[in-house]
């Protein structure tokens, strides 16, 4: 019986390390990661954004996107290539807004 219960404490600390191993990714001070699940098509106008970031899948994440900080602080995620996108991106790197 206490063979069969060892099996049982091992498989289960296996399954832990790796459920820990693959939460690991781009992460911030506290741990978490945050990422753009969906994307909006919707044109966002260059005035109200105040930062830009790039999201790869590399990071952790599910999807590539790009992430805009508004003035308002508000994460709006969009499709990365479309032309609006890329314009804005532009005046983050002259702004020098566009976060890593």
């Amino acid at each position: 019986m206490s063979g069969i219960m060892s099996v049982h404490i091992k498989v289960v600390l296996l399954l832990s390390a790796i459920a820990w191993h693959t939460c690991k990714g781009g992460r911030g001070d506290d741990g978490a990661i945050d990422c753009c699940l969906d994307v909006s098509h919707v044109k966002i106008p260059r005035a109200i954004v105040k930062a830009c970031q790039v999201q790869h899948t590399a990071m952790g994440c599910r999807i590539s996107a790009v992430i805009f900080t508004t003035v308002k602080n508000r994460k709006l995620c969009a499709p990365q290539g479309p032309r609006w996108v890329n314009r804005i991106l532009k005046k983050c790197e002259r702004h020098n807004t566009l976060l890593v």
